[in-house]
């Protein structure tokens, strides 16, 4: 079973139950790219945090403000 939640526009939180992750390990937490993987038995909770930013840009976003410009719909003439 997966349940996600989504905290504002970047941020989540995933949680999952499976009885293939076992009873091992008890507690771990892993920390990747502001994104947190706590494991613990039978459970894998996954946290993005809000720093976190897609490495490729929409092409519709101003580089120099990072607001995104409204589409601009073209008239094909024939």
């Amino acid at each position: 079973m997966i349940t996600y939640l989504k905290l504002g526009r970047v941020r989540g939180l995933s949680l999952e139950l499976k009885k293939d992750f076992g009873s091992r390990p008890f507690f771990q937490k892993n920390t990747f790219h502001y994104e947190t993987i706590i494991d613990i038995p039978y459970v894998q909770i996954m946290y993005t945090s809000g720093k976190w930013v897609p490495k490729r840009r929409a092409s519709n976003v101003n580089k120099e403000n990072g607001k995104v410009r409204e589409n601009i719909k073209r008239v094909h003439k024939n």
